[in-house]
């Protein structure tokens, strides 16, 4: 990995992968087994709002993952929330309180038992009340 700093404050980081090859979301070894095929997908809206449809953050869709973690950080780095079961995940909570509207960001590693690697860095949209209807 390599460090360059390209404006006084920007820091910019470059790195090589070179054993693995980059699909959207996961990073697929070359020997991966022929076992029954993995699938994890993470949606990138919810609407912690309490009206019982989407009102956790937690994987859209998921399938023979032998391992997974996922972790929320707001704007400025902070961890919010982490979990270890796909099934469950994010209620737009810190400490117990709602927190406000805007974006998020998650951090989640997984491997499926077919050896695929997921590592999915993306920013989640928090939703409540009038700015779903904008």
């Amino acid at each position: 990995m390599i460090f360059r700093q390209i404006f006084p404050t920007v820091l910019a980081l470059f790195a090589s992968l070179s054993v693995s090859a980059q699909t959207d979301s996961a990073a697929i070894d070359s020997t991966t087994n022929t076992g029954v095929e993995s699938k994890l997908i993470m949606p990138n809206t919810f609407t912690p709002n309490g009206d019982g449809h989407n009102d956790i953050y937690k994987a859209k869709e998921y399938r023979n993952l032998s391992e997974f973690r996922a972790y929320i950080f707001n704007r400025w780095g902070q961890k919010l929330y982490e979990w270890t079961d796909p099934a469950e995940g994010w209620d737009g909570k810190y400490h117990g309180n709602d927190v406000k509207p805007g974006v998020y960001f998650v951090l989640v590693k997984a491997r499926g038992t077919d050896d695929v690697i997921y590592n999915i860095r993306k920013d989640v949209n928090l939703l409540r009340g009038d700015e779903q209807r904008r």
